[in-house]
């Protein structure tokens, strides 16, 4: 498992996106209906597109240096 790099916390929705997580993450925590599958599985699908709005990021950044 790779740590998150200095470079991709200087990416521009970096801490929009980790507050939707742990919005989303209180919302599965909290949550006592079959709804809480749904949580899970918009977590896990917001994790995919933070990771990979996270590396184009840092492949950006390389190309300019």
């Amino acid at each position: 498992m790779s740590t998150i790099t200095k470079k991709v916390r200087t990416y521009p929705n970096f801490a929009q996106d980790m507050k939707y997580m742990d919005n989303l993450a209180n919302a599965y925590a909290t949550c006592t209906t079959d709804f809480r599958e749904v949580w899970k599985q918009k977590w896990y699908e917001m994790a995919a597109l933070i990771a990979k709005r996270a590396s184009e990021w840092e492949r950006s950044v390389d190309k300019l240096n």
